[in-house]
């Protein structure tokens, strides 16, 4: 069995369901908890078929956490984190940095517990 994709236009504040190969649906829902405050935005991406959180910490940096199907570990209903620098006082001017001690790269396959680790280490960078 190939992928069955579900979508629609209007997207209610739980995203849709995206099937797997077979039965198995991808869970846009990731737990941040003990990170609430520092969730900036939550976005669905039409495009990707996928979701996006982003974070940020006083140090101006964050994450960049998604899930979609090109993202590393979607296959596996998993995350991948990005280590984000904010440019200035607004939360939409951002570029991913690939020079912390977390990561030179992107990071995939994470489990919920996973992200909030490297958040809670991304939130600690000087």
């Amino acid at each position: 069995m190939g992928y069955i994709y579900v979508y629609a236009y209007f997207i209610p504040p739980i995203m849709e369901t995206i099937f797997l190969k077979g039965e198995k649906k991808m869970n846009f829902d990731l737990d941040y908890k003990g990170f609430e405050e520092f969730m900036k935005t939550r976005t669905n991406d039409v495009v990707l078929k996928g979701v996006l959180f982003r974070f940020r910490f006083e140090n101006n940096y964050g994450a960049s956490v998604v899930k979609h199907e090109c993202s590393y570990g979607h296959e596996e209903d998993l995350w991948e984190l990005a280590v984000i620098k904010f440019t200035d006082e607004s939360d939409e001017e951002w570029h991913i940095t690939y020079d912390t001690p977390i990561t030179e790269d992107v990071v995939g396959y994470l489990k919920d517990e996973d992200v909030r680790e490297l958040l809670g280490k991304i939130k600690d960078l000087q």
